[in-house]
């Protein structure tokens, strides 16, 4: 049974997050917020307005990419929160793409997942803070990883903190934060109610959980225990609002 101390924690943690302290509304946040990034995702990447000319071939693209991947679905682990299948790429909008191609371009690149395996055990040691931050663009437009670690004081599990509307960075890519070891991935239904309370108030939510997971690789005959590492992106935006939040799990990487 859920406790009265639990039900105050989590709607004060609830009201902190999704505050919006700018005084705009949700529809001039989001529109403010999309034409900045929209100006520095063409500076990145000038080719992508041609894309967008055959969004379907695009996201067909994509699919096949994620399809390619090992893939660890709550919903196979009796956690059916929603469903994460690649084919959920097809349900994005073209502002959410232009959120999810520099991830993915990202992710396979040895220097961002030394510096994500880095700040993943420095969350797995440190119980007081929740070592999460952004995905931004740098000058020469590579994706690089801000850490805003975030202390626990609202929640009761006090490694479990967000960052505040406030905190986020007017151009970023999404927010990210980690989970504890599974043998499943993906965003909790907290994450989930998180990012619609923040749709209300500014308009926008790009979020990427990274949970490390419970795996055995073969090396040499012998099965040797690694930490695997699955990515996981959840948006949602004004112009979605009643489609809901949409999970596509990214895929398994191993640590180098």
């Amino acid at each position: 049974m859920i406790s009265l101390k639990a039900i105050i924690s989590s709607l004060l943690i609830g009201f902190n997050l999704i505050h919006n302290p700018t005084g705009l509304t949700a529809e001039q946040s989001f529109q403010i917020f999309t034409d900045a990034y929209n100006k520095q995702f063409k500076k990145c990447d000038p080719r992508f307005d041609d894309y967008l000319q055959h969004p379907d071939i695009l996201k067909k693209i994509l699919f096949e990419v994620l399809n390619e991947r090992t893939h660890t679905y709550r919903l196979l682990h009796g956690q059916e929160l929603y469903t994460e299948q690649p084919s959920n790429i097809f349900l994005l909008s073209d502002d959410e793409i232009k959120h999810l191609i520099p991830i993915l371009k990202a992710i396979p690149k040895r220097e961002f997942m030394g510096v994500i395996q880095a700040a993943k055990v420095a969350d797995i040691y440190d119980k007081n803070t929740e070592w999460g931050g952004e995905l931004e663009f740098d000058k020469q437009c590579d994706v690089t990883v801000r850490f805003s670690p975030t202390r626990s004081e609202l929640s009761l599990e006090k490694d479990g903190a967000y960052l505040r509307a406030s905190d986020l960075s007017k151009l970023h890519i999404a927010a990210f934060h980690f989970h504890r070891t599974r043998p499943f991935s993906g965003p909790s239904s907290t994450d989930l109610r998180v990012c619609e309370g923040r749709v209300k108030k500014q308009g926008y939510c790009y979020n990427m959980v990274i949970t490390p997971l419970e795996h055995a690789v073969q090396t040499g005959g012998e099965v040797e225990p690694k930490r695997h590492l699955n990515f996981d992106f959840y948006s949602l935006d004004l112009n979605n609002s009643k489609r809901g939040v949409v999970v596509i799990d990214l895929g398994t990487y191993l640590n180098h």
